[in-house]
């Protein structure tokens, strides 16, 4: 969901309007009656939900929508975030980190979604948001999910479910919280040969060697799932902008770390794309 259709469906609720009657160039205060706080107050949980603080301003009920999604778009990423949010956030950070394009959906878990059949249930919930319309996921027997006519991987962690869809190539995707562990632990999680990647993982994002150990890890999980023969990492590059992409083969895993809202840990989200 971009900023501009939260901001039109709190505008709707608020107005008890129909959401396809308000849109980019409505004007809260014209169009609408808005006040600047009641216009102030939807902002703000707009820019809550992705994530990105507000500062206090006087003249954002004198701007279209379609402008006052521009000045959120343009703040920047703290966190924590939304679920619902974070989704669309992570599908257009992707297009330029990995260039192509996929769908991404990231959805609170229900507390009874437990065992098998309740992450089933969530990955075709997650599923179906990412692509616009119901959508049922087939799983293989070794648990690989399936949907006609495009590739889908989901992961499941810390209360939520993840799910990336696109149309061709190899596509994995992982969800992990960073948890604080020692160096002997993350060498029987990585294997020895990972250790040196995640050390110059530490180096060059700045971060500990639990968020850049749990980097490789996800981006490992991302290589498993593509049922890949190789664990062979390499770091390719650091944004400036908190990704950092790994590399194995033709495979490309952009990794990034976020807050978000109900999670007391930072989670890294990791998703691997390659030719088939």
């Amino acid at each position: 969901m971009s900023t501009l259709d939260i901001l039109r469906r709190l505008v709707a609720e608020r107005m008890e309007l129909p959401v396809e009657s308000v849109g980019a160039t409505t004007l809260p205060r014209d169009d609408l009656h808005l006040g600047p706080i009641t216009v102030g107050r939807i902002a703000t949980e707009t820019a809550r939900l992705l994530g990105r603080p507000l500062p206090a301003t006087t003249n954002l009920a004198t701007v279209t929508l379609g402008e006052l999604a521009g000045i959120i778009d343009g703040l920047p990423v703290t966190g924590p975030w939304a679920p619902t949010a974070l989704g669309g956030h992570l599908e257009r950070a992707l297009e330029t980190i990995l260039g192509g394009t996929r769908a991404v959906a990231v959805e609170p878990d229900p507390v009874d979604a437990v065992g098998p059949a309740g992450r089933r249930a969530q990955t075709d919930l997650a599923a179906s948001r990412a692509l616009g319309r119901p959508v049922r996921v087939r799983h293989r027997p070794d648990g690989k999910p399936e949907i006609d006519g495009a590739s889908v991987s989901a992961s499941h962690c810390a209360g939520l479910t993840l799910v990336v869809v696109t149309g061709t190539g190899r596509l994995g995707c992982d969800l992990e919280t960073v948890v604080e562990r020692d160096r002997l632990t993350w060498a029987g999680l990585l294997g020895r040969d990972q250790l040196p990647v995640r050390d110059l993982l530490t180096v060059e994002a700045g971060e500990s060697e639990s968020t850049a150990g749990t980097r490789v890890w996800c981006a490992l999980e991302c290589l498993r799932k593509t049922g890949s023969t190789t664990q062979a990492l390499t770091l390719d590059r650091v944004e400036q902008n908190g990704w950092a992409v790994l590399s194995a083969g033709d495979a490309r895993i952009a990794t990034w770390v976020t807050t978000v809202n109900d999670v007391p840990d930072p989670v890294v989200v990791a998703v691997l794309s390659g030719e088939e």
